[in-house]
């Protein structure tokens, strides 16, 4: 069950020491696929459903830190870990008690309806912004942190919910947004919008990039995530 106000969230239980460990988003995005489905598909062996597409993968994942974070925000690869404090080595999980949070994650298409239509999936951080930030910047947040940002605070990673943010800032503002991200105090302001959505579609300009846990994708003209509430589990 995700994540209601006042509960405690995950549990303490021994690991199996044949669990996946990985130690960055886009490999937690990896280990799962996206297949065609429907809502009755949803409680199959290994099956989570979300707008008609199926999601398959392992129920429990390890999740190690990288202390190799990328100085570039759009580049982050350590938002998850960061956000839950994962300190643990693959040592430390493998075959003994941790903690075992349950995790949403997103089925992201790109160029839904399209010859050239992808289906990837997200566990972190979808980002679509221009160079040097400019223009219109969209995001969708499974986690809070984009390398040292702290982009959504009050995010939860197993609420049901994304948190996405559009902001447009002029030169002076985004110079003084980047200043107080990293404590997370750049909200609230009247030019970012946080909404918190189980699903959200973006149009990304010409000259945008998309970027998804960490990862460029371009050629890009219209992007949809949907969340897949306790899609699995980590073990940290």
């Amino acid at each position: 069950m995700t994540i209601k106000k006042g509960e405690d969230w995950g549990t303490r239980q021994r690991v199996d020491d044949t669990i996946p460990v990985v130690s960055s988003d886009g490999a937690f995005a990896d280990l799962f696929t996206v297949e065609d489905g429907t809502e009755q598909d949803g409680n199959s062996a290994g099956g989570n459903s979300a707008g008609g597409l199926v999601l398959r993968g392992p129920e429990l994942v390890g999740l190690v830190p990288n202390n190799d974070v990328p100085a570039t925000p759009r580049q982050s690869t350590n938002g998850l870990a960061r956000t839950v404090g994962a300190r643990g080595t693959r040592h430390d999980i493998l075959g003994h008690e941790r903690t075992v949070l349950p995790l949403d994650l997103g089925i992201v298409v790109l160029n839904p309806g399209s010859e050239g239509e992808t289906r990837l999936v997200m566990a972190s951080s979808l980002v679509v912004c221009g160079r040097f930030w400019s223009g219109v910047t969209e995001a969708a947040m499974n986690s809070a942190f984009l390398a040292d940002w702290n982009v959504t605070p009050s995010g939860h990673p197993n609420d049901g919910r994304f948190d996405i943010v559009r902001a447009e800032l002029s030169m002076s503002d985004r110079m003084k947004a980047k200043k107080r991200l990293v404590s997370g105090s750049h909200l609230p302001h009247p030019n970012i919008d946080v909404r918190r959505l189980r699903e959200a579609e973006f149009r990304p300009a010409p000259t945008a990039r998309v970027w998804i846990d960490g990862r460029e994708h371009r050629n890009v003209a219209l992007v949809s995530v949907v969340v897949v509430s306790d899609a699995t589990s980590m073990a940290i």
